[in-house]
């Protein structure tokens, strides 16, 4: 069975669910991929499943980001099954995607913001390389409008104002729920001030608030 890219959160719960009873695989491309492709049987090869997709662009002309490839994938009403983990470096693109999918990809998407651009298929799995700003919260519970407080230094209530207007991704998802219960390793995504990774418990103080690991995507 193949069901194709899931996030961290649905990745935990699968492979709490399946254990040991069952072969699968669940592989984004390199060990700290953000998205994995599923798919349960024997003897997978994830190469069977999943490339990578690269396209260069000129740095003088043009400023491409994140939220500028994904919203290009968006508009051709890709299903988020079919693609993972993408990035941009300095001159390129790296977009993981399904192997079924790859040419459509391909053929189709031709440009990010007002850039031309061709993607080609890589024989390799290329691996994100992050840079981070790391800083400590302290919070009471792992509540999605605490931990987003705590992160942009806001009140709890501006917080909730950024969640409830759909200002926030989990894993790039938008949450709406201040109530969401957030875990280690999830990223936060907040429109207009940026990406950040809830990376591992530090520390429990006296009074029982949760110190906390947060690393700012820069």
């Amino acid at each position: 069975m193949v069901y194709g890219f899931v996030g961290l959160d649905s990745a935990r719960v699968i492979e709490k669910y399946l254990g040991n009873d069952v072969e699968y695989i669940l592989f984004g491309g390199y060990d700290r991929a953000f998205s994995r492709f599923l798919a349960i049987g024997e003897d997978l090869d994830p190469a069977d499943y999943i490339t990578c997709l690269k396209a260069h662009f000129n740095p003088r002309y043009n400023k491409l980001t994140h939220r500028d490839v994904l919203g290009a994938v968006y508009n051709l009403g890709i299903d988020d099954r079919q693609f993972g983990d993408l990035w941009v470096e300095e001159d390129a693109i790296y977009l993981y995607v399904s192997r079924e999918m790859a040419s459509y990809f391909i053929n189709n998407l031709t440009r990010v913001a007002r850039c031309s651009i061709q993607f080609e298929e890589l024989d390799y799995f290329p691996e994100q390389i992050f840079r981070f700003r790391d800083f400590n919260i302290t919070v009471s519970s792992y509540r999605l409008d605490k931990v987003l407080s705590a992160i942009i230094r806001k009140s709890r209530e501006k917080a909730q104002n950024y969640i409830r207007g759909s200002l926030v991704n989990v894993n790039y998802q938008t949450i709406e729920d201040c109530d969401y219960l957030c875990n280690n390793m999830d990223i936060l995504s907040v429109r207009g001030i940026g990406r950040f990774l809830i990376d591992e418990e530090v520390a429990t103080t006296k009074s029982g608030n949760v110190i906390i690991k947060v690393r700012q995507f820069i």
